[in-house]
């Protein structure tokens, strides 16, 4: 049906970071007092070939750990433009005008799971136009390799209470995956506090 073509795919690639709250030394100790923020950012970095169309973050808050029925979104952000979700969302949609681009808006969909406590974040890159997905033969993206930064960068931030049941010494881990369109899932670092609830002496 079709003629032999040679065909150079192009890939894009990323590195993946999550931010928490800073604490105290290296345990990044902290006091169990109220909510904490994090931030899971990714990048298509400047050696990738191609613009990234899909990009899915998947963040699982432990149950144990995190209380989610006081969880709330905060931002998400593309490139240099910064969207503020509304307050206590835990389920956010919004389509997204790229302003480096005319060919291509984001379809961004937020998800707090509490029954699983995965916290899942698709970004696809959608015709302006008709609203259809972007095929994905086609070299269109929303998130070009990062060579001018900030225009190959995103993230999302969201701010969730740690249970006030556990106790000082207690370890609070998240680590974050991100898969750029068909590649394989690469985890971040994982980011850990440690509770301490007693007063200096």
């Amino acid at each position: 049906l079709f003629g032999e073509k040679n065909i150079q795919v192009g890939l894009p690639r990323d590195p993946n970071e999550i931010y928490g709250p800073e604490g105290f030394g290296p345990q990044r100790y902290i006091a169990n007092t109220g909510k904490v923020g994090y931030t899971v950012s990714f990048e298509n970095v400047t050696s990738a070939t191609a613009s990234a169309q899909r990009v899915y973050v998947l963040d699982t808050l432990d149950k144990t750990k995190f209380d989610l029925a006081n969880f709330e979104l905060a931002t998400l952000t593309i490139s240099d433009s910064v969207y503020f979700i509304p307050p206590s969302l835990k389920e956010y949609t919004q389509s997204v005008k790229i302003k480096e681009f005319n060919n291509v808006d984001v379809l961004a969909n937020i998800k707090l799971d509490t029954a699983t406590g995965i916290l899942s974040c698709t970004y696809l890159s959608i015709d302006p136009v008709t609203k259809e997905l972007i095929d994905t033969a086609s070299l269109l993206g929303f998130l070009p390799p990062n060579t001018s930064p900030p225009e190959g960068q995103g993230s999302i931030s969201y701010s969730v209470k740690i249970r006030n049941s556990l106790p000082s010494g207690t370890t609070v881990p998240n680590r974050a995956a991100i898969v750029f369109d068909k590649n394989n899932s690469i985890s971040t670092d994982t980011w850990v506090n440690t509770i301490d609830n007693t007063a200096p002496a």
